[in-house]
């Protein structure tokens, strides 16, 4: 979630009740009712992790039993256990002596995409150990599991900021990496170029190292001031809104305007993403969200970047991919009969992580045809084509009377999450609002994802003996929701399209052989081996073999699917060698131990150095797993195996 800019509401209070992790789909429930249905207080705007399970949010009320000294303090809800913990406290669960950043307009907090961690500006002195600046602005984050919190504003040799910082923090999905505003910090890199202007950075608090972010392709700080970041969820891209005075960050930029500017770390590339599709640039744009990868913007404003379908001189949310060939924005928030801009203002959006949907609030009456509520603010969601529905309805499918927002929507889309300010109690969200305030609200888009990837391991088993100084391991990972990363014994490894998973770890005497995967929603799991090495007499896998003992290895295998009897085979040898392929086929005896059926025989070819291409010719194959095994000889020496895993049909 991003800075949310929202029609004018009241402090949004947040009410505490169960929402049953079974919740059914279309289905709305408060985040924050509790024993007291007259409880209020709650400020801000909702956050969410990615499935939708947490929902942070601000209050001056106390939701978890610890007081909040009369200060705004930080809360965040857990939606399948039905509790609430105060997110802005030391780690010993003292709340913080200041107040928590949570004007939906200008701050923000975010949550990691698996609710682990939160991020968010305070002016507390007490959350960490030592707080050099007193009662200053400054971000924290903290770890809702351990308790343990972690000051951000770190400059070079690790020291607090001298100064406060603006904050406006974006955390990205594993909780490594945090995004803020500089503010007048001139302290937080060993050479600050542009002195008290504003600068985004990125805290990376593994590395204990603080990154300019707010730079031109040529290395230059923003000449301007600079604000309200996202982060991409691998932490290496950040886009931000840019002052009409730092047009130095990209070039070509006179407009003379704000613009929303995108900058890659990996590639060092600084990019504007408010470009009409004709390649003007209006200007006088404001960033909403980032994509999960980090190739999607979405911003809103009142200049018309499509004047073919924009012409209603109001605010407009649009969709831009500024890496792509051709960049240019979209509008997303246009009407369903004929995606013409709507006859009202269309501000505070959010996207999902993968891109597909864009929740905003519009005060249009004509997005979606028969809004009973005219131009009262409604929260709709979207498909990049601007396809909006409205999704902030009762249960009973009317429409409130007063306006909601800001929304958020979950990374995965999975839920949407809003406020409703109902004023009195004669206009309540929900059947027992009686307090007369705002209220936090998220309604089911999906069931809630709760469970981390499956991982199936292929060889080699639990407890077993290997034969060779290294164990290759071989697994499937697979999650609906998609696979996001996996690790080796902390290593990340590439999945394959088809989920298969192929390592190599070093055996002395005895291992553990750790792989964790998470999903896109943040969910982790893990599966833990024993293996002990063993005299060498045998390949890792198959039957004996005569040929003395490896030396070296096959570099690299990569295999897929060339046809219906093909299976193409690229590997990289360390040495020229003869090589020899074989394809098996995993089967599972009833009651018995996993094992391997040769589909193919041995494939033989003298190659020269380098990246070879091998096609095997097959039967036509069945659905299962399968192994690709390289063997790669020189002058006699078997020099290794190397081995990956295929899904496959005879359908395809």
């Amino acid at each position: 979630m991003v800075r949310q800019r929202c029609f004018p509401l009241a402090a949004v209070v947040a009410l505490f009740v169960a929402s049953p992790a079974g919740a059914a789909i279309g289905e709305t429930s408060a985040v924050t009712f509790g024993t007291f249905p007259a409880i209020g207080g709650a400020r801000g705007a909702p956050a969410m992790s990615a499935d939708g399970r947490f929902v942070a949010f601000t209050s001056t009320s106390t939701f978890s039993g610890t007081p909040t000294l009369g200060r705004t303090q930080l809360f965040v809800r857990d939606r399948l256990l039905g509790t609430i913990v105060l997110a802005s406290a030391d780690g010993k669960g003292f709340p913080g002596a200041g107040d928590v950043d949570d004007d939906p307009n200008l701050a923000r907090y975010a949550l990691s995409a698996d609710g682990r961690y939160v991020a968010f500006a305070s002016t507390a002195p007490n959350l960490v150990d030592v707080d050099t600046n007193g009662a200053a602005r400054d971000v924290f984050r903290k770890d809702l599991i351990t308790g343990r919190v972690v000051l951000v504003n770190r400059g070079p040799l690790g020291a607090q900021t001298s100064t406060e910082v603006l904050g406006q923090p974006d955390i990205s999905a594993d909780g490594n990496r945090v995004a803020f505003v500089s503010g007048k910090a001139a302290d937080l890199l060993a050479s600050d170029q542009n002195g008290e202007i504003s600068d985004v950075v990125v805290r990376d608090i593994r590395a204990a190292r603080t990154i300019l972010v707010s730079r031109s392709d040529g290395g230059l700080a923003s000449a301007g001031s600079v604000g309200h970041p996202a982060i991409s969820g691998d932490g290496t891209t950040i886009a931000f809104d840019a002052s009409s005075a730092a047009a130095n960050l990209v070039p070509g930029d006179t407009n003379g305007r704000s613009d929303v500017v995108v900058r890659d770390l990996r590639a060092s590339s600084t990019r504007l993403a408010s470009v009409a599709a004709d390649g003007t640039r209006p200007g006088g744009a404001y960033l909403d969200d980032l994509s999960g990868d980090g190739r999607q913007v979405v911003f809103e404003s009142e200049s018309s970047f499509d004047a073919a379908v924009d012409a209603n001189g109001t605010s407009d949310v649009y969709f831009a991919r500024p890496f792509a060939r051709a960049p240019g924005a979209t509008l997303v928030s246009g009407r369903r009969v004929d995606g013409r801009a709507p006859n009202g203002a269309s501000v505070g959006a959010t996207i999902s992580s993968d891109a597909g949907r864009i929740a905003f609030v519009s005060t249009a009456t004509d997005i979606d045809p028969g809004d009973p509520n005219g131009s009262v603010a409604d929260g709709y969601v979207a498909s990049v084509n601007g396809v909006a529905i409205r999704e902030t309805g009762r249960l009973d499918g009317s429409t409130p009377s007063r306006p909601v927002g800001p929304v958020v929507l979950a990374g995965s889309g999975a839920a949407l999450a809003f406020a409703y300010n109902d004023a009195s109690p004669s206009e309540p969200f929900l059947t027992g609002d009686s307090n007369g305030v705002s209220d936090i609200f998220v309604r089911e888009r999906a069931r809630l994802d709760v469970t981390g990837p499956t991982i199936d391991v292929i060889a080699p088993a639990d407890g077993s003996t290997i034969s060779t100084s290294r164990a290759f391991l071989a697994a499937t990972v697979n999650d609906p929701s998609g696979v996001a990363s996996v690790t080796v014994n902390g290593r990340p490894v590439t999945v394959t399209v088809d989920g298969g998973v192929a390592a190599r770890v070093a055996i002395v005497a005895e291992a553990i052989l750790s792989i964790e995967a998470t999903d896109s929603n943040g969910n982790r799991s893990e599966r833990v081996l024993r293996v002990r090495r063993a005299a060498e007499t045998q390949p890792a896998y198959g039957t004996a073999d005569p040929l003395p003992a490896p030396t070296t290895e096959v570099t690299g295998v990569h295999a897929t699917r060339d046809g219906r009897r093909r299976v193409s085979v690229g590997f990289s040898l360390s040495d020229g060698a003869v090589v020899r392929v074989r394809l098996l086929r995993r089967i599972t005896p009833a009651g018995g131990q996993v094992g391997w059926h040769p589909v193919t025989a041995w494939t033989r070819a003298v190659l020269d150095r380098g990246r070879q291409r091998l096609r095997i010719a097959t039967p036509v194959l069945v659905r299962g797993v399968y192994q690709v095994r390289v063997l790669a000889l020189a002058g006699g020496v078997r020099q290794g195996a190397s081995l990956l895993v295929l899904r496959a049909s005879s359908t395809r």
